[in-house]
């Protein structure tokens, strides 16, 4: 793991969609309960295919009532694919959800496109604090920006088929911690366990290539 005073970033691979899943997991309990009922914890995701993945391994870890092993192949945040890639005019999405017994959202937009919240949400939001806290989620294909989206966490992830054990599964991750606030014990054991991914695979192959032939 890599840190700084300003971040803390860790590369890895997975090879699997259960990895991928796997990964998730490891990062969402590493952020602070309390944090997740009581503020926003913006993540921001650049990449290739599989970013709604990311996400709804996310939200369905953190959700009382849902899971994110043995995931369905329908989308959890999103619901269906987002209208952003083909030009059309989308929606900021909002998904409410239950993480310890306390309300809070899930949100997430694309920058590609034109977003924007609907306008019950907006007036639910002004009234109610829970539709202000959770985890807000925006996702691009490219580099993107968005001066009112300052992330907390960023993740880049890219397809890489090198040792694969999942056809099409293959991932490249960089995840960078951004937020001061989320530099926390847990946080830096995750990154770690994360960080061994790598160092654990190949420690496995080395072994099985190096046993003596009977």
């Amino acid at each position: 793991m890599n840190s700084n005073c300003d971040e803390w970033t860790v590369r890895f691979n997975t090879l699997s969609r259960d990895g991928a899943i796997k990964a998730c997991t490891i990062l969402a309990r590493a952020i602070d309960s309390a944090r997740i009922t009581e503020q926003k914890t913006k993540i921001f995701i650049l990449g290739g295919a599989g970013k709604s993945l990311i996400m709804d391994a996310i939200a369905r870890d953190i959700s009382d009532h849902h899971t994110p092993y043995k995931m369905p192949p329908t989308r959890f945040v999103e619901s269906k694919p987002s209208n952003a890639l083909k030009g059309k005019v989308g929606r900021h999405i909002v998904k409410g959800i239950k993480h310890h017994d306390k309300s809070c959202v899930v949100t997430f937009c694309h920058l590609s496109g034109y977003h924007k919240k609907s306008w019950l949400e907006d007036l639910l939001s002004k009234h109610f604090q829970s539709r202000n806290v959770g985890v807000d989620f925006m996702t691009e294909i490219n580099d993107g920006f968005n001066e009112a989206f300052i992330a907390d966490i960023s993740i880049d992830f890219y397809p890489d088929d090198n040792q694969e054990i999942e056809n099409g599964w293959g991932r490249e991750w960089r995840i960078t911690i951004k937020n001061q606030d989320l530099k926390t014990n847990a946080m830096k054991q995750a990154l770690e366990q994360l960080e061994q991914y790598n160092a654990n695979r190949e420690r496995r192959l080395l072994s099985k290539t190096s046993m003596p032939i009977p």
